[in-house]
């Protein structure tokens, strides 16, 4: 049997990641890294994500939650360094993501 922590370790996406999708998705963890997954391996995924992390970025500085600003900020340059500013705009980077099996 898989851990959660097994799943990450197959995933595209950090815990950290996986923890927005989930919060704005409102799913469970194991539900949002799937989704998170699957998402990042199409065209658009990369940009889905990247905004998504952004509009968390907004909400905390707007809830003046600077603390969770610049955590998120962290997790942004980190995602952004995994893929390059045109994977981000919607091109995945073949070499991070790589093919799915089948």
């Amino acid at each position: 049997m898989l851990t959660f922590q097994d799943c990450i370790g197959l995933s595209a996406l950090t815990e950290e990641e996986i923890s927005l999708v989930a919060a704005h998705e409102r799913v469970p963890s194991i539900a949002a890294l799937e989704m998170g997954d699957f998402l990042l391996h199409q065209p658009e995924g990369a940009a889905w994500m990247r905004r998504l992390v952004e509009n968390e970025i907004e909400k905390a500085a707007r809830r003046r939650d600077f603390e969770r600003a610049a955590q998120l900020m962290i997790v942004l340059r980190r995602f952004v360094t995994r893929y390059s500013p045109a994977d981000a705009a919607g091109n995945r980077k073949a070499a991070s993501v790589g093919p799915r099996a089948s």
